[in-house]
């Protein structure tokens, strides 16, 4: 008889195909441009990254704790989340115009606003399938991007693309993608109903939207606030080296995601610890393993991959492998305070990340330059690790004080 692979397992595996398409168009936009063009990009990109983790917090992340399994599977949610993708990705369209009026080089900011509504759409789709405990269809959306992905990297390293062309091929795959999610579902986006989700998922929504559009801002700000003294050279310099280690981000969020609803379902139970054990372990281990291999990584690679940024960012892996070591915790912490649905603890903890984040980059690198901080963003995530550790002392306490006075 045939074991079936373990839903976990295939949200894992779709959480590492989704990130890693995203990691090929960055990639292959700094094969092919300029330190100047791709700074440029980072700044488009990373405010991207934050409309769409705004649009995930307000509803993906609502749909990974609940466990009526009834409600997940009805095609009224389907629809509804739908809705919300669709009124989600158009807002951020129009947040990112600005963008688009400020810097008008080659359309970046344009393309990645555009876009905005598919991208969306694709990830909040991703969620509902893992929520439901249906990963291999959120794995079928994300290998048909990837394909378009992979074309695209493959044809920048034998042809003559433009960093432009490149990320008109990854578009081209989100949009694509999002057409067969709709033949997939056989559904249509219900915006009425949408809001009607929203209403009703109020509580969890709004403070998973507070808690991620905080971090987020302030990640988001901070690059911004950066320009300042070190320029679109040095913010690609930081950017590129962050791209190395960018892998991680992938594994940290696939086991985070893949892990939530395991966590929720076993609370209670004799595989609770287990599962809390497999995701600190497997995200330390990743951290380690990854985080080691960039650093003996010798300049021929590191060129290969970043091109003209890697003489730019070399030095700075350092502290990117202690800023990811002490993400590694951090994320294995919010796992478990979401599957608790421990508000007060997630946002704290996040709160002293959002923070240090905005803060300690910036004022150490008038100073120090890209190292101070390359520093400040290690010295960010390990405070805010040491916070969440802290959260989780105090609630055992707690609880023994509670279990000795019964």
């Amino acid at each position: 008889m045939r074991r079936q692979v373990p839903s976990r397992v295939i949200s894992v595996g779709d959480q590492l195909v989704s990130s890693a398409t995203n990691i090929l168009v960055v990639v292959a936009f700094a094969r092919e441009s300029d330190p100047e063009l791709f700074g440029i990009f980072s700044l488009a990109y990373a405010a991207m990254i934050f409309l769409v983790g705004a649009a995930r917090s307000m509803v993906g992340e609502v749909l990974l704790v609940r466990t009526d399994a009834s409600d997940l599977a009805s095609q009224n949610l389907t629809r509804a989340v739908l809705g919300t993708g669709v009124i989600l990705g158009l807002t951020g369209l129009l947040v990112m115009l600005p963008g688009a009026l400020l810097q008008p080089k080659s359309g970046v900011w344009l393309a990645l606003a555009l876009a905005l509504p598919f991208l969306v759409l694709q990830e909040l789709s991703r969620f509902l399938f893992i929520a439901r405990g249906q990963p291999a269809r959120a794995l079928t959306l994300d290998l048909v991007w990837a394909l378009f992905s992979v074309v695209t990297f493959g044809l920048s390293l034998v042809l003559t693309i433009s960093a432009p062309g490149v990320l008109r091929g990854w578009i081209a795959g989100a949009v694509v993608s999002v057409g067969v999610l709709v033949a997939m579902t056989r559904v249509t986006p219900d915006l009425r109903g949408a809001l009607a989700w929203l209403v009703e998922a109020r509580r969890l929504s709004a403070r998973f939207f507070l808690e991620s559009t905080t971090l987020g801002a302030t990640n988001l700000l901070v690059w911004y606030i950066l320009v300042i003294p070190l320029g679109n050279s040095g913010i690609a310099a930081l950017r590129g080296v962050q791209l190395l280690f960018s892998p991680l981000n992938t594994v940290f969020n696939s086991f985070r995601v893949a892990m939530i609803p395991e966590l929720v379902r076993s609370i209670g139970t004799r595989r609770y610890r287990r599962r809390v054990w497999e995701l600190g372990v497997g995200l330390s281990v990743v951290a380690l393993v990854w985080g080691g291999a960039v650093l003996l990584m010798p300049d021929s690679v590191g060129i290969h991959l970043l091109g003209e940024t890697w003489e730019l960012g070399k030095g700075l892996r350092l502290q990117s492998f202690v800023q990811y070591l002490a993400l590694a915790a951090y994320v294995g912490l919010l796992g478990v305070f979401r599957a608790h649905i421990s508000l007060r603890a997630s946002s704290s903890m996040r709160a002293v990340f959002a923070v240090s984040t905005l803060t300690l980059p910036a004022l150490l690198a008038s100073p120090f330059g890209t190292e101070g901080a390359a520093w400040g963003f290690a010295v960010a995530g390990t405070l805010a690790a040491l916070w969440g550790g802290v959260a989780v002392l105090r609630r055992a306490d707690q609880r023994e004080v509670s279990a000795l006075r019964e």
